[in-house]
């Protein structure tokens, strides 16, 4: 179901993208226990795991922007080998071209998870994931999706983490052509010239 036939053996990369507390992650976990065999799952959450929170603590997005290429990079040669992956990131305008630049040759399905920001900040306020909440700019809660374009939208305050599953389970098995991804590298080619 998430294998693309007609591909080499690359393996699908699914996106889901929105701002923070939005339910990427319950989206996630209920999308990996669907498939089967489940995809691997890694968020740029995880990622930024690998620094003690400490390093966090008077991070002015330096340390943050740095880490994204290598989590791109670490997604796309999980695919490449192989692998199904699924990921939650935030695609912002200063980062798209890197995004399409290196899933040119890969296979993916870019899933816009969007609630209203009053929604995120209440879930932000009740997580226990997290030592302290996260603060959400309003300003940059609508510039993840600034892009416009998508393989599919789910709206978590009208969908349980299981129905918002299903259905990209159903844009897995019959993913659009051409993708979102390449509608866009497509846009961006235009404007190149």
């Amino acid at each position: 179901m998430f294998r693309d036939t007609g591909a080499m053996n690359d393996g699908t990369v699914v996106f889901l993208n929105g701002p923070p507390s939005v339910g990427k992650s319950s989206v996630a976990a209920a999308l990996q226990g669907l498939l089967t065999p489940p995809p691997y799952y890694l968020s740029l959450d995880d990622y930024r795991r690998g620094y003690p929170d400490t390093a966090w603590v008077n991070d002015d997005g330096t340390l943050f922007e740095s880490l994204i290429e290598p989590y791109l990079r670490n997604i796309a040669t999980l695919s490449r080998l192989g692998h199904d992956v699924l990921s939650e990131s935030i695609l912002l305008p200063r980062n798209e071209s890197l995004y399409l630049e290196i899933f040119a040759p890969h296979r993916v399905i870019f899933v816009g998870v969007y609630c209203p920001l009053t929604e995120a900040l209440r879930r932000e306020q009740q997580r226990v994931d997290r030592r302290r909440p996260l603060t959400i700019d309003p300003a940059m809660f609508d510039l993840v999706h600034a892009h416009g374009t998508y393989d599919l939208v789910v709206d978590t305050t009208r969908l349980t983490p299981g129905e918002a599953a299903r259905r990209i389970t159903a844009v897995l098995d019959q993913a659009p052509s051409p993708t979102a991804f390449e509608r866009l590298r497509a846009v961006r080619h235009r404007g190149e010239r």
